[in-house]
């Protein structure tokens, strides 16, 4: 990673600019094109502190001096155009109205400031002109910001948020900086607006130029005003939405899944929690219709037209929606993913936030910033069995969390959230844990007393090893706490660190699934569509093992898991070069009901595979060249200057130094090699990917003064070689078409057999005599 100055000149500074009207862009700038490396690449934190302190000390009335005065002042400390940017950002930031004086004329930084104040100027216009004063270009970029939650903007107030940002070209690529944004005091990471990654930028921002989006795919301004509501905080912290992709989802069955996933050194300390809330409540008929259109969340529609969300004006205190929302929400952790599992009690509108903050920071669960907002839209109330609220909303969720961790401990049994039970049940969910902690355990039941529960939980901790044996004394669903406290500490200073959702039952699993069971169901789902082969095969072992009723699910997901299978075994044979198994790979996958889906894997497999069919043909002159052959060319003392020139390309293939392949006893030792580094094993594993311009060159030079019949003449064998070598440098020069995969490759294929056969190990006593007669006579290419 270089220093990064900046290759594109600025437009010369006029004498006497106008600071009022700073052009948006100037002419000669670059077109925008998106990054190919990432802010990580050219920002060095450490350095950020020290050019920070730096800037931060300025005095205020450097600013009425002149901008070239001021800026000198300013980046002193700067070691690239990447930390000279930073100064002025971070500089900035930290300017408030209060330092503004009457000192200086309108043509210096103080003066601008005093336009700002004034109205006629703004701080985006203002980080321009500084960047351009120091040779750095800089463009101003108008469109929509998103500022507080996804249901901030839509089809009607889209003008009312309008905003400007900026852009600075560094290291050949133009990056994101939102100066405005960064001063905002709600905002806390100030330096998530430097240098934001596209993806990342556009959760907030929306260019009125597609272009300027940075990104490969630019979004549309639906799918912006569709996109969930993600705090700077979230963004800056890695942590990402995974499913849904969208804002607002609807559900018809009133059953919606969301996960949000996070770096494994975040997930280990973050609290996540959740708010739902009713907005407004509707008939069901009003819910059916209109929403069909984006599909997301396994398969539901969302929203795709902002008039459908007219009505969708303030939070509605109707008393239809049913009190305790948040009992309606399954809340799981599991290896730094958050999961949702949320079932909307009545039609209508509800907003989900999703809380979140390092575990270091919360003092009051309900305190949390908002990390991501949803809006949920339900068409039809969930069928009957599934409305049965939680016994309660515990902050934490249900199962282990990293909570947990921060206390020193971690489960040994129960890894989910839930457990199942019959009446008759006893279990036992083990915790390992430290010495200096005490621990109380609590059952809940919405219609049980707690003191009527007191004798079906227990606990006791023996070795360092918590155990909590629980059994419930009828069927329905129960709550189990586990507080913990330092030994010395008060009764008050318990904290809940862990909770399971025990359900308890005699029925069949299909009459009694409930929040557990549907997110293995959601979850099958999900993979189904959009998981990984590894995610989809867990999903559907859990799928299996907890008797989850198949609504043709497994099906669906064995069919995904065959798609898997296909393009694993089309990928791998890419890696393996085998003719013959990649033809079969190409027919299963043509014949198979994914041909479509598999068309990217198919076409790059075929045109593989008429590569292998080229170079195979390439060796029918190398059938010849018996072992024998390759003898009697290595025992030459003197070999004719053709012979030599010929084994000094084919090696020069292979990429070995020219300087040594002017030495006949090198290419001696060459030869003798065996196995996977014969001649022979080398040529029918050889890939032209492999091999340099430079080296094709070289060789191309090294054969150009003879002809066909010169090389047959001194030698058959070197003009078999002669001829496999021309192949190669023309396939590497000017790579043929693809052309279309023939039916039939058994002249391919005898020959390639007919090749592989004819290799022979040769002697190791030989390779060994051969060796140390010519490898010390290796010298360097003569001056």
């Amino acid at each position: 990673m270089g220093s990064g100055k900046s290759k594109v000149k600025a437009k010369a500074r006029p004498a006497t600019p106008d600071y009022k009207q700073v052009p948006s862009i100037l002419s000669e700038y670059p077109l925008p094109k998106v990054p190919e490396s990432h802010r990580r690449d050219i920002v060095k934190p450490e350095r950020l502190k020290r050019v920070s302190r730096t800037a931060l000390m300025v005095p205020i009335d450097t600013m009425a001096e002149s901008y070239d005065e001021f800026l000198n002042q300013l980046t002193r400390a700067a070691l690239d155009d990447v930390e000279k940017v930073w100064s002025i950002y971070i500089w900035l930031g930290s300017m408030t109205s209060e330092l503004v004086t009457n000192q200086g004329s309108t043509s210096t930084p103080m003066g601008y400031l005093r336009l700002v104040n004034g109205g006629k100027g703004d701080m985006t216009s203002f980080f321009t002109l500084l960047c351009r004063h120091c040779g750095i270009p800089c463009v101003m970029l108008h469109g929509v910001t998103r500022m507080e939650s996804a249901g901030q903007i839509d089809a009607t107030n889209v003008d009312d948020v309008k905003d400007k940002w900026a852009a600075v070209f560094l290291q050949g690529y133009w990056r994101f900086i939102h100066v405005t944004r960064a001063r905002d005091p709600s905002v806390k990471v100030k330096n998530h607006f430097f240098l934001t990654e596209p993806d990342e930028f556009i959760f907030t921002c929306l260019p009125d130029i597609p272009e300027w989006q940075l990104l490969p795919k630019p979004l549309t301004a639906a799918e912006f005003l569709n996109q969930p509501f993600c705090s700077p905080e979230m963004l800056s912290n890695g942590i990402r939405i995974v499913n849904p992709k969208t804002g607002r989802i609807r559900s018809k069955s009133g059953k919606i899944f969301i996960e949000i996933s996070s770096p494994r050194t975040i997930g280990q300390n973050l609290a996540v929690s959740f708010v739902l809330k009713g907005l407004k409540v509707t008939e069901v008929e009003s819910c059916v219709d209109g929403f069909a259109g984006v599909k997301s969340n396994s398969g539901r529609d969302i929203y795709n037209r902002d008039e459908e969300l007219e009505e969708e004006v303030g939070p509605s205190f109707t008393t239809e929606f049913p009190p305790l929302l948040d009992r309606y929400v399954y809340q799981t952790t599991k290896n730094n993913h958050v999961f949702f599992d949320i079932v909307l009690p009545v039609p209508g509108i509800y907003q989900f936030d999703v809380r979140g903050d390092l575990l270091d920071n919360v003092d009051d669960f309900a305190d949390m910033p908002v990390m991501c907002q949803f809006k949920l839209i339900s068409g039809n109330a969930p069928f009957p069995g599934q409305l049965d609220p939680l016994p309660i909303a515990p902050s934490l969720g249900w199962g282990p969390t990293p909570y947990l961790s921060k206390l020193g401990m971690k489960t040994i049994s129960h890894k989910g959230g839930h457990i199942y039970m019959t009446p008759e049940d006893v279990s036992t969910i083990k915790f390992q844990t430290l010495d200096d902690y005490s621990f109380k355990v609590e059952l809940h039941h919405d219609l049980v007393t707690r003191d009527h529960l007191e004798d079906h939980v227990n606990h006791d901790v023996v070795d360092g090893v918590l155990s909590v044996n629980v059994s419930a004394p009828e069927e329905g669903q129960y709550a189990l706490l586990v507080y913990a406290k330092k030994e010395d500490g008060s009764y008050e200073d318990y904290e809940n660190v862990c909770n399971y959702l025990v359900l308890c039952s005699r029925q069949a699993s299909t009459e009694t699934e409930r929040y557990p069971k549907r997110v293995m169901r959601e979850r099958l789902e999900q993979y189904t569509e959009s998981g990984t082969h590894a995610e989809l095969g867990a999903a559907l072992e859990d799928f299996l093992l907890h008797n989850v009723e198949d609504r043709g699910e497994v099906d669906r997901a064995n069919q995904k898991l065959h798609y898997f299978k296909l393009r694993k075994a089309l990928l791998d044979t890419l890696k393996r070069r085998n003719l013959f198994v990649l033809k079969e790979s190409i027919l299963q996958a043509r014949n198979s009901k994914f041909e479509a889906e598999l068309q990217p894997e198919i076409q790059r497999a075929e045109d593989y595979l008429c590569r292998l069919q080229r170079l195979a043909g390439y060796l029918h002159p190398i059938d010849k060249l018996v072992p024998k052959v390759i003898f009697e060319i290595r025992r030459y003392r003197n070999p004719k200057p053709v012979i030599q020139d010929v084994l000094t390309a084919v090696y020069l293939m292979f990429e070995e130094p020219i300087e040594y392949l002017e030495q006949w006893g090198y290419i001696q030792v060459l030869l003798a090699q065996s196995g996977k580094d014969s001649l022979q094993k080398k040529i029918a594993n050889f890939d032209p990917d492999d091999v340099s311009l430079e080296s094709v060159k070289d060789a191309e030079d090294v054969l150009k003064p003879y002809d066909l019949r010169a090389v047959r003449e001194a030698s058959p064998g070197a003009a078999a070689l002669y001829v496999w070598v021309q192949n190669i440098c023309k396939e590497k020069r000017n790579p043929t078409p693809r052309d279309s995969v023939t039916k039939d490759s058994n002249n391919t294929r005898k020959s390639l057999d007919t090749f592989r056969k004819a290799i022979i190990p040769m002697e190791n006593s030989h390779l060994k005599r051969m060796r140390r007669e010519h490898l010390p006579n290796v010298v360097g290419r003569r001056a």
